[in-house]
């Protein structure tokens, strides 16, 4: 009897190791984790390169080609490279995009050519693509090993909130390190780059391939099945939210600027004012997890609320109280992008197509985002700016009116 005693102690006793150890390992590798997706959002020379790229081009239109070809091949990029994720490893997809960002920051420190540059944009797209849906697909398939998916929600939310920090204090120093040496931005990016990546080196992939009833792993070349057989409400989300972040995005990356313009504040603040943007937008991310009912907010009370703030844009005058403005709209966005995400990822049915199905909504985003900016260009020629926020504003209300009014559509998404 004394025996089994000690046996069964001694048992019990392992498996309290076992735990341990395990907890420990979890521990170790969400840090990891954090690390891995801080250093790599260290983004010193954003503020500063279209400047660089003016000062260094001949003609003006040169720099909008640059630039054009980024966004272009982004749009061209993103779904391939989910798929490619998928089918290799959302490590290495993850681990390549670092390290083709530090082959295209090298491009720009080492040529002044307007074709290397070219290559170094498009690169710069490639490595946004790579990473874009196979980080996040990388780290829900990790937690989910432990049995921790639970926790996607909240480290998520720290993720977005500590890049947002690491993106606001990049985009100042950035901007001051500068004025002393044009090269620093860069070169101070490629080395927390290089830092990234070897940290990235030491995170172990989980596993994420299902099986089928017999043991036996589903074969690849059922993906675009099991993508084509997502639920409705899944892709109604994505659909949805691409939408609401294409109105965000575009007004922020085109429209804000002219407003800054417009109401008379230099623009060696901008950086300033962005920074203050990004470091919102972590503490809205922060702030999602106190959001209680999701579909209601990510439905209704986004448009309505984003809506009304756009329509008190156009009609305000204050700079301050723009700035003010920005910056709670930002607070929103931040809110938002975390919980659409969420959201998004809890309903993918297969992890095997998880980075893929990511990919598609950033595709679906930069559609319409690509398509707002090029409307908005259109109506600038006819209409006063104030009233392209006014006029847009109102279409957010109506779209989160109608998401009110209409009990079939609230009722796709709203039901569990």
């Amino acid at each position: 009897m004394r025996i089994l005693n000690y046996g069964r102690m001694y048992k019990m006793e392992n498996e309290t190791q076992t735990a341990l150890i395990s907890e420990k390992n979890f521990n170790r590798m969400l840090l990891k984790f954090y690390i891995l997706d801080g250093l790599k959002q260290a983004f010193f020379y954003i503020p500063i390169l279209v400047i660089y790229y003016q000062g260094i081009m001949d003609r003006e239109i040169q720099v909008a080609i640059l630039l054009s070809i980024k966004t272009f091949s982004v749009n061209l990029l993103e779904i391939p490279t989910g798929f490619v994720a998928d089918h290799i490893s959302r490590k290495v997809s993850v681990l390549l995009g670092v390290f083709i960002s530090i082959i295209s920051l090298g491009i720009i420190v080492l040529f002044q050519n307007f074709w290397w540059l070219c290559v170094a944009q498009f690169l710069f797209a490639l490595s946004e693509t790579l990473s874009s849906g196979a980080d996040k697909a990388f780290l829900f398939d990790n937690l989910k090993y432990y049995n921790k998916q639970i926790m996607y929600d909240k480290v998520n939310c720290n993720m977005h909130f500590n890049s947002s920090l690491i993106l606001s204090l990049s985009f100042i120093t950035g901007g001051i390190l500068y004025n002393y040496w044009e090269m620093s931005p860069f070169v101070l990016s490629i080395i927390l780059f290089i830092v990234s990546f070897i940290v990235g080196l030491t995170i172990h992939e989980e596993n994420y391939d299902e099986v089928d009833s017999s043991g036996n792993r589903l074969k690849k070349m059922k993906a675009f099945y099991r993508i084509k057989t997502q639920s409705k409400k899944l892709w109604f989300y994505i659909i949805y939210t691409s939408v609401i972040r294409s109105f965000f995005y575009s007004v922020y990356l085109f429209i804000y600027p002219l407003l800054l313009i417009s109401n008379t504040i230099p623009k060696p603040y901008f950086g300033i004012v962005y920074s203050a943007a990004v470091l919102i937008y972590g503490f809205g991310s922060k702030l999602s997890v106190n959001i209680r009912n999701i579909s209601r907010f990510i439905v209704i009370y986004v448009s309505l609320f984003t809506g009304v703030l756009y329509v008190v844009i156009g009609f305000n005058t204050n700079a301050l109280i723009f700035i003010g403005l920005i910056m709670f709209v930002r607070l929103i966005w931040g809110a938002f992008a975390v919980i659409s995400n969420n959201e998004i990822n809890k309903m993918i049915k297969q992890s095997s197509v998880r980075s893929t199905i990511l990919s598609v909504a950033n595709a679906i985003g930069n559609v319409f985002s690509s398509g707002l900016i090029f409307i908005y260009g259109i109506l600038l020629n006819s209409i006063v700016l104030k009233n392209v926020m006014i006029v847009t504003g109102i279409l957010l209300i109506c779209l989160g009116l109608l998401s009110v009014l209409v009990k079939r559509f609230c009722n796709t998404i709203m039901s569990s």
